[in-house]
């Protein structure tokens, strides 16, 4: 039976609870249709949770939509974080945090892709638990709630607290801590591991995303959907990870070479690079607009409207503008605008001004013109830069049109960024000896442990797993195929139309279950597998250990064995290559589907 509990009361305007939503539930809830949790109150205020399953245009996968909503009618700004709760493996739980206004009764905020309804249900995923009394399945949603603004009253920050330095920047502090009491936590029910009383335990660190991704995957060149491939951010037990810091006017923000390298070498001083071990970089922005830049670089997240004042928006946009991260500057622009008014465009134009930059330049223009009956009378309107004053003449006297503001097609995703890194290697910190042959495959463990389970446990330091070898017979690939394989985990997306083996369907289907990976890339080896590699793919199921593959490649070549004995002139030789025990299973369900 779904259920609401209070975790923790933070202040008079804020407290944790937790959601207990039946799995049954969500296996029962038909496509759009909407549930609602029971209703919950914090500062007068009384608000509930609104799920839905989704699916996108574009792939038909379908995702746990999940926002907050007020159920009073009155207007009320809350932050808040939602976190769906990952038992087996804690820095996997999903969250995220906004800074939202609700005008009314009905209001709702938060996420339509929350999380792919695959991964939430697969209870190896551990996100869904057994409760002990009734063998139910559930999974928890984590609500923190505070109320910042509300009847014109303010409430301040209290109840979050901060890793940026105060008094750094007029902006909001883009990383956040919650810190619960386990002593004064209610639980009604547990996870499996908790009633063992071993292994890991529900995370008291609920460090979460200040800011999220667009409902839509973006675009790239030629109108082919980009799939996301964040990195784990922030860090979590994968800090120890980090090898340089960056010095953003005195906070000190870690991260990890290897990703910045690849995706902010524009920004980087030549002096510095290539960077070294333990280096120390200083960017001149602002701390909160640092943050929320780093978090885009890592997680390709965009920052939440309301979150940022213009100021730190139009640094953003420069920072994203430079290392061309078009889709953020397009976000960048389009929250901004808004904010541009008669009171702070000249001020604003004055202190941002960049000639070579004419999206900026179009923007400024725009925002100038709507207001120049107010602004001409004010003495600093001729402190107006001259290149900018000009062009304004010039479309007031109609002797110039209107710039347009336009943004490029995104082309540095951060999948592409990090294939970068593994194709060729740079700032590899680990070697993967793989096969009989001992081949070597440099790899990057901050990489590896955001995508793989195996590699997230191995580094953990609250964990007893550890890498095993691959020398065995059964990871006998080639070392193309092992480039392949982790080229698409970097990717995190195989570009199975370029040059893609049997052997590269094979390897995939055997490291997933070794590395612990989220099976995105299975379903994508999955596709590959046709009438035309069939055989192949049997004889690398054998030679390599892959019960599954094995199985789907008899089966499947069985059933249309006259036509690839007639179609592929070395089908009778690859037919050759199996062991005796395949050969007989084959020829058993050829006679079979025969009669």
């Amino acid at each position: 039976m779904e259920s609401i509990e209070t975790v923790e009361v933070v202040s008079e305007n804020g407290a944790r609870f937790r959601y207990h939503c039946p799995v049954k539930l969500l296996r029962n809830m038909s496509l759009d249709a909407s549930h609602y949790s029971p209703q919950f109150t914090v500062g007068g205020y009384t608000w509930r949770l609104h799920l839905q399953r989704r699916a996108t245009a574009a792939s038909g996968e379908e995702f746990l939509s999940i926002h907050l909503q007020s159920c009073t009618n009155a207007a009320v700004v809350a932050q808040f974080k939602l976190l769906l709760q990952c038992y087996e493996d804690p820095p996997s739980s999903k969250g995220h945090i906004f800074r939202c206004t609700f005008k009314k009764s009905g209001s709702a905020w938060g996420m339509n892709e929350f999380i792919p309804m695959w991964r939430l249900i697969q209870q190896e995923n551990g996100f869904v638990y057994e409760d002990e009394g009734s063998g139910a399945l559930y999974f928890d949603i984590d609500v923190l709630l505070k109320i910042v603004d509300a009847n014109g009253q303010s409430y301040g920050n209290g109840g979050f607290e901060t890793n940026v330095l105060p008094g750094r920047s007029s902006s909001p502090p883009a990383q956040l801590n919650f810190h619960q009491d386990p002593n004064r936590a209610l639980s009604r029910m547990r996870s499996p591991m908790e009633y063992r009383g071993v292994g890991p335990t529900r995370s008291t660190s609920a460090r979460g995303h200040l800011i999220v991704a667009p409902e839509n995957g973006f675009i790239v060149g030629g109108g082919q959907a980009v799939v996301r491939a964040p990195l784990l951010y922030p860090f979590e037990h994968l800090e120890a990870l980090t090898d340089m810091t960056f010095d953003i006017q005195g906070v000190r923000m870690k991260a990890h070479r290897c990703v910045i390298a690849a995706r902010m070498r524009p920004l980087l001083p030549e002096n510095v690079l290539p960077l070294q071990p333990g280096c120390v970089v200083t960017i001149a922005v602002t701390a909160d607009v640092f943050s929320a830049f780093l978090r885009y670089v890592y997680t390709e997240e965009c920052p939440q409207q309301g979150v940022l004042p213009p100021e730190a928006l139009l640094d953003l946009y420069l920072l994203s503008s430079a290392c061309e991260f078009y889709e953020l500057s397009g976000v960048c622009l389009n929250f901004v605008r808004p904010l541009l008014t008669n009171e702070n465009i000249l001020h604003i134009t004055l202190t941002r001004y960049n000639a070579g930059d004419e999206v900026l330049n179009a923007l400024y223009l725009r925002v100038l013109l709507e207001n120049y009956d107010f602004l001409i009378q004010d003495p600093k309107f001729e402190e107006i830069p001259g290149h900018l004053f000009r062009r304004l003449s010039l479309i007031l006297r109609d002797k110039e049109p209107v710039p347009q503001v336009t943004i490029p097609t995104s082309k540095n995703t951060l999948g592409r960024q990090l294939a970068w890194l593994a194709e060729s290697g740079e700032y590899s910190d680990m070697e993967l000896v793989v096969g009989p042959k001992h081949l070597i495959v440099k790899a990057h463990r901050y990489i590896l442990a955001s995508r793989c389970v195996l590699f997230s446990q191995a580094i953990n330091p609250r964990s007893s797993v550890a890498v095993p070898p691959f020398t065995a017979a059964e990871f006998d690939f080639s070392q193309r195929s092992w480039q392949k394989l982790l080229i698409g985990i970097y990717r995190h997306h195989l570009e199975s139309y370029r040059d893609f083996s049997a052997e590269d369907v094979a390897i995939v289907f055997k490291m997933h279950s070794v590395f612990g990976m989220d099976g995105h890339l299975k379903r994508e080896a999955d596709e590959a597998f046709n009438h035309q590699n069939a055989l192949r793919l049997l004889i690398y199921a054998v030679k390599h250990q892959v019960p599954e593959l094995h199985e789907r490649g008899i089966s499947y070549v069985a059933s249309n064995f006259n036509a690839l004995i007639q179609n592929d002139p070395q089908a009778w030789e690859l037919v050759s290559e199996l062991p005796q025990h395949a050969v007989l299973a084959l020829f058993r369900m050829v006679v079979e589907s025969q009669r």
